[in-house]
């Protein structure tokens, strides 16, 4: 009779605690939801309908845009920044591609498409309609944004509006036309979406081991043969054969360093945001360059990656073209 009670015993503290931890996971389920609808009344209320309002409601009233280079330091100065956006691209529309989320964290992979009709950086209007990509990673903080991260295709944008002519035979992303500029078709590849902390782990061996140290034996164990890249800085790397060819014949810096400033995993996912540091071989100039970059995995490989990086910046100090108000405009 003892053991029986024992059995009981165990059998309902068992069942108890799948039952706590089911309900942790739903309300952490319920709060990464509340604050995806966060971000995304910014985007699409302030940004696409012009309801500055809102930002009073979503932004924080010290909230900080970019936190890791700060443009705007304020709520107030946030109001400023859409409604001068909305002045140069009056009908922009910002397209939530995708959404994901873990603990005070949202990331949202991007693209835009607008009419150029205001001033921009010196560039007078065009009439041009443009189409660029990026992602955003917002930190939230009592109910409201506090500040946010954010890499995306500045070159690509500079390219369409005519501020940087084509130049062929230079790098691909300084030559791009047309579709080049978007994300590129869904990889339809499925299989065990693994869990995040699992996914997490594969990514920073990616980083650690592929990048960092350049074993490019990992290659073929960490990424799926049926990878698909969207890059839209590196237009002609977009399948698994394309990547490990890139990667194999990059002249990989001694002095390379990439280091992720974070990592954020739901479901089959994983957001990267790293800061790279190196100096470019042929130039001899020691630049930085910073980007997020969204990974998706199945059966514990990554088959499909998107890119967002300042690729602008990063030509821009290697001095292939000088920076806007030196004569770029």
């Amino acid at each position: 009779m003892l053991k029986v009670r024992e059995t009981l015993s165990f059998l309902i503290a068992v069942i108890a605690l799948g039952v706590l931890l089911g309900f942790m996971a739903g309300c952490e389920k319920a709060k990464t939801e509340k604050n995806k609808a966060i971000v995304r009344s910014l985007l699409e209320e302030a940004y696409n309908q012009g309801n500055l309002d809102v930002i009073d409601e979503v932004c924080a009233a010290n909230y900080t845009w970019p936190m890791d280079n700060p443009q705007v330091h304020s709520s107030e100065e946030m109001k400023e920044h859409v409604a001068g956006v909305r002045t140069t691209f009056p009908d922009i529309h910002i397209t939530a591609e995708d959404m994901i989320a873990e603990g005070d964290k949202v990331v949202t992979r991007w693209t835009i498409v607008a009419t150029h009709k205001g001033e921009l950086m010196g560039i007078p209007p065009t009439g041009v309609q443009v189409t660029f990509t990026g992602i955003l990673i917002s930190r939230i903080a009592d109910g409201k944004i506090a500040g946010d991260w954010e890499n995306w295709d500045g070159l690509g944008l500079m390219q369409q509006l005519g501020a940087i002519p084509p130049m062929p035979g230079a790098l691909p992303a300084l030559d791009r036309k047309g579709e080049d500029f978007l994300w590129g078709e869904p990889s339809g590849v499925t299989g065990d979406p693994g869990d995040p902390e699992t996914n997490k782990a594969i990514v920073r061996r990616e980083i650690e081991d592929i990048w960092n140290q350049g074993n490019l034996d990992l290659i073929d164990e960490i990424y799926a043969t049926d990878l698909v890249n969207h890059d839209p800085c590196w237009p002609e790397v977009r399948d698994f054969e394309s990547f490990k060819e890139w990667v194999a014949t990059m002249d990989r810096p001694p002095d390379q360093d990439i280091t992720f400033e974070d990592l954020i995993g739901e479901a089959d996912k994983v957001a990267e945001r790293w800061t790279a540091t190196f100096t470019e071989p042929v130039s001899g100039v020691q630049v930085t360059m910073t980007g997020i970059i969204i990974l998706r995995l199945a059966d514990g490989k990554i088959v499909e990656m998107w890119w967002a990086k300042d690729f602008l910046g990063l030509v821009q100090q290697l001095g292939v073209i000088p920076a806007m108000g030196e004569g770029g405009e």
